[in-house]
């Protein structure tokens, strides 16, 4: 937002990060999916970490804000805005950098995504477990590694059998 406001002469008497979640507050609508928030306690309740790593962008301030309007940021540990870090996933790095702030070797991780391309690939890239929030019934190869949600309900009954396999 930056480069475009000052290509554009534009200047604001705010901090950046007031623009920019001004402009967040008043372009943009969003709201929790259904079964979301349940399964966010689901997990926090088995201590795994859990992280978002968002292609966006906006800047973690702002997703974070988002967050919290909804009561949803405390489920997390860390946050990672690609727009913070100028890659955008399917980039490795990008996912190396969520293990970094999770503290976890990629083979004990999972990532949920609901992008073939972007998420399921890209975790598969840096050895982490994908699992597929696949709402709209998108067609698509999926790989054999991956897991496949349609629902949140789904996904602690198979975070609960995974961690009592281990």
């Amino acid at each position: 937002h930056r480069m475009l406001y000052g290509s554009l002469g534009v200047f604001f008497d705010l901090p950046e990060i007031e623009v920019e979640r001004l402009y967040w507050d008043t372009a943009l609508e969003f709201a929790p999916e259904p079964g979301v928030a349940a399964a966010l306690e689901a997990v926090k309740e088995t201590g795994v970490t859990m992280g978002v790593i968002s292609n966006t962008s906006f800047s973690g301030k702002v997703l974070e804000h988002e967050l919290a309007k909804h009561g949803l940021l405390d489920y997390f540990d860390f946050l990672v805005s690609t727009a913070d870090y100028g890659l955008r996933k399917p980039h490795s790095q990008i996912f190396r950098v969520g293990m970094q702030k999770a503290a976890v070797a990629p083979e004990r991780a999972w990532y949920v995504g609901n992008s073939l391309q972007y998420d399921v690939n890209g975790a598969l890239g840096v050895g982490l477990t994908p699992v597929w929030y696949n709402r709209v019934g998108q067609e698509g190869e999926v790989p054999q590694e991956a897991l496949t949600i349609s629902h949140w309900d789904d996904f602690p009954p198979i975070l609960y059998e995974a961690l009592e396999t281990q």
